[in-house]
């Protein structure tokens, strides 16, 4: 059953639209003729104005809309409906994509060119060098052809307080002025040869850089000079005494030389082989007139010469 004209249907009743609705009619059946596959649909006699004829046909509803909202369109257009609300499909609105924010780069290397401009311009200071500390003087090695004696450092002593050794019957054990701050304790063999009332108060030549060592439990840092002969029941032992005059830690030196030179070895290992008391004891005698010499030559103070009571010829240790 074909369909009607739109426009013949509603011409009688609108004749002055005459040009609308011939208009209108052909874009209808242009629609037709895209959807002549779809169906159609008959709109309800309560859809649309009274004046309408109740048989009207409508072509399949377009993308967009819904039958109720075409029918609409079409009677907007006719004058018939007074409400434009459904006359165009719902927009569908596409929001843009929100973009990810940029990394402030820019602003990144901006900063690092002011630091590197920074550094260029302020170069940092570096710390001004302290001078260094001089350290501590060290006595000079003895040189080459430094003459033995002169590395012995021999002074002038007082025993100002003897006792016997605790743990020894042949030992004494002293305390000897030699000018320092406070007397050397220096343990002595003499027991059997020189009373201790005579060691007491006595005057002495010390030697005072022999290293220091322990005997028999007691501390010992140095020797006392004696003259000894004979061996056995034999032996006489007696002290080698400064010339009266002399002081304390007055240096003993040999006639006729001039060491002022030469500095004393700091100290003296009598047990390291080639030490200098091991080439110097050799040479300690006593002469004819009992005075303590050096290969022939006397020990002497500012006061005088060093020598034995009674023994000539004496080995001086």
């Amino acid at each position: 059953m074909g369909r009607p004209s739109f426009a013949r249907s509603f011409l009688p009743k609108f004749p002055k639209m005459s040009s609308s609705l011939q208009l209108l009619d052909n874009l209808i059946k242009q629609v037709e003729s895209f959807n002549a596959n779809k169906l159609a649909f008959r709109a309800p006699s309560s859809f649309l104005s009274p004046s309408a004829p109740d048989a009207a046909w409508f072509p399949a509803v377009p993308l967009g809309h819904t039958p109720f909202t075409w029918g609409a369109n079409l009677y907007e257009e006719l004058g018939l409906l007074g409400s434009t609300a459904c006359s165009q499909p719902a927009a569908t609105e596409t929001k843009p994509e929100a973009k990810p924010e940029a990394k402030p780069v820019a602003k990144k290397e901006e900063q690092k060119c002011e630091k590197q401009q920074q550094k260029t311009e302020q170069p940092k200071e570096k710390p001004a060098k302290q001078p260094k500390q001089p350290k501590a003087a060290v006595p000079a090695p003895a040189a080459s052809n430094q003459p033995d004696f002169s590395k012995l450092d021999i002074r002038v002593g007082k025993i100002v307080k003897v006792w016997r050794h605790p743990n020894a019957d042949s030992l004494y054990v002293e305390q000897i002025d030699v000018g320092e701050a406070q007397p050397r304790q220096i343990v002595s063999g003499l027991v059997k040869y020189v009373p201790e009332d005579e060691m007491l108060g006595a005057s002495v030549l010390v030697f005072c850089n022999l290293k220091p060592s322990a005997l028999r439990g007691e501390a010992s840092a140095g020797m006392v000079f004696a003259a000894s002969t004979g061996e056995g029941e034999e032996r006489k032992v007696e002290l080698v005494a400064p010339p009266a005059g002399s002081n304390p830690g007055d240096k003993v030196f040999l006639e006729g030389e001039d060491y002022s030179q030469f500095q004393p070895e700091k100290e003296i290992n009598p047990k390291k082989d080639g030490n200098s008391w091991e080439k110097a004891r050799p040479l300690m005698k006593t002469n004819d007139s009992f005075v303590a010499c050096y290969d022939g030559k006397s020990l002497r103070t500012a006061a005088g010469v060093c020598a034995a009571k009674t023994l000539a010829n004496a080995v001086v240790a």
